[in-house]
């Protein structure tokens, strides 16, 4: 990884009432996904009452938290709304729709790409002919012309849109400038972020199990800094949930790294690896199982766990957290 400024855009949090279990003080550093988003303390805050609706209290159980913040990387400021992976009303505004002229200044390589990855999503970019902007119809379902998802074809555009940004950006390292005078490289900055907010969680607190949990695009961040950055630090065990890690487009951009035999980041990652999926997922339901795409030594070690979400938006990060898979795997892997 090149040398890059590490911004201090992560925030970390622990409850003056946090006890330690022993002499263990556990830490899960959290990753977003794709999108504009709060700021950073607004993200975290709505993680961890997430996690404690569902009936899993970090805090209360002496565990810290951090968020490694990346949106500003790409948009100018804090969405004053919640985010692409939420189920507010902001997914029906019309100020969440991606400027696309980016596709008009790409390289060939990075034009293919792209052109892939949408061939790859074309039925959730526009709705099949003859329905415009509405909801799936039950017997396109019934006769297999299509597989429905509940959700407005326009919101699934606007997500996907966003999708393919932020995915090729970081992928190909993109310049961005989202304010005058700010530039980065995409890839480059982020990954430092995520590498200092590793070390700095680790040197904070070295005797716990230190868990990444990862969501939607941040699962793309976590995999690419675990498994191809070689200053990365090691951590104890990694959830990724929601993740598009099982397109064969972005597999790709991980070799020579990745090979699907021996794609498992075995060397910072100690202990294990939950893959949390909804099958009605905009963003993994194309290959939401992923245990057979990053085997260790040829054999699949890689929790995936199904779970269900409700409502049309089936990505949103607080639904996921809820849930009895994610608690559950959560406590398990925090020792809990």
């Amino acid at each position: 990884m090149s040398d890059c400024v590490v911004l201090t855009t992560e925030t970390s949090r622990r409850s003056p009432a946090a006890v330690e279990i022993g002499d263990r003080m556990p830490h899960v550093t959290m990753i977003h996904g794709i999108g504009n988003k709060r700021e950073a303390d607004r993200i975290l805050a709505s993680w961890e009452y997430a996690l404690r609706d569902g009936g899993l209290d970090l805090a209360g159980n002496g565990v810290t938290t951090s968020m490694v913040y990346w949106a500003d990387v790409l948009y100018e400021a804090p969405s004053s709304g919640e985010s692409h992976e939420s189920t507010g009303d902001e997914v029906l505004t019309s100020d969440l729709d991606e400027d696309m002229q980016w596709l008009d200044e790409l390289s060939p390589e990075d034009r293919a790409f792209v052109d892939s990855l949408q061939r790859e999503y074309a039925p959730d970019m526009a709705p099949p002919e003859g329905y415009d902007d509405s909801y799936a119809p039950p017997e396109a379902e019934q006769d297999g012309t299509y597989e429905r998802i509940p959700i407005p074809w326009f919101i699934k555009r606007r997500m996907m849109n966003a999708l393919l940004r932020d995915v090729h950006h970081y992928l190909f390292n993109a310049t961005t400038e989202p304010r005058p005078g700010e530039v980065f490289q995409v890839q480059d900055e982020i990954r430092g972020r995520f590498v200092n907010e590793l070390r700095r969680a680790g040197d904070s607190d070295p005797t716990g199990p230190h868990i990444v949990v990862s969501h939607s695009m941040g699962t793309v961040i976590a995999y690419d800094c675990l498994k191809r950055v070689a200053e990365c630090p090691q951590i104890d065990a990694l959830m990724t949930i929601g993740s598009p890690l099982g397109i064969d487009e972005i597999q790709d951009m991980m070799k020579p790294e990745w090979t699907r035999d021996d794609g498992y980041p075995s060397l910072k990652v100690d202990s294990g690896w939950t893959n949390v999926y909804d099958s009605l997922d905009v963003v993994s339901r194309l290959d939401p199982v992923i245990a057979n795409d990053y085997r260790r030594s040829g054999t699949e070690v890689i929790a995936d766990v199904e779970v269900e979400n409700s409502g049309l938006w089936r990505h949103d990060i607080s639904q996921y957290l809820r849930r009895p898979g994610v608690q559950e795997a959560l406590a398990l892997q925090l020792g809990l």
